[in-house]
């Protein structure tokens, strides 16, 4: 992504159209899961999940989990040790690569953005 002052650029708006695009005319569940097929293929990124609370601020359960080009069972976790705990915090969170070296907590995947 460029600078956040100067303006997108076409691959930029282009993947944002097809986010948008792609959502338009679902509600519900079905919202969520297409906004995670839509945002994998856009990003070209494997896995992309949508998730809220699940009981505390330190647990949360997917609405959607995209997953190597499919739907994935939902799944639930504790956020403690996790790139998303710090992204509850506020801030950016990208790891081009090491997650389950900086996140043993998550070992599941290689990167995060």
């Amino acid at each position: 992504m460029t600078d956040p002052a100067s303006p997108p650029d076409r691959d930029e708006l282009a993947a944002l159209r097809a986010i948008v695009e792609g959502t338009a005319a679902h509600t519900g569940e079905e919202f969520f899961r297409s906004l995670v097929r839509n945002l994998s293929r856009a990003t070209g990124v494997p896995n992309a999940f949508v998730a809220e609370f699940a009981g505390s601020n330190t647990r949360v359960r997917t609405l959607a989990l995209w997953t190597a080009g499919g739907f994935a069972p939902n799944a639930e976790w504790t956020l403690p040790g996790t790139p998303c705990e710090d992204v509850l915090a506020g801030n950016l969170c990208h790891h081009p690569a090491g997650v389950p070296e900086k996140f043993p907590n998550d070992p599941g995947v290689e990167s995060y953005l």
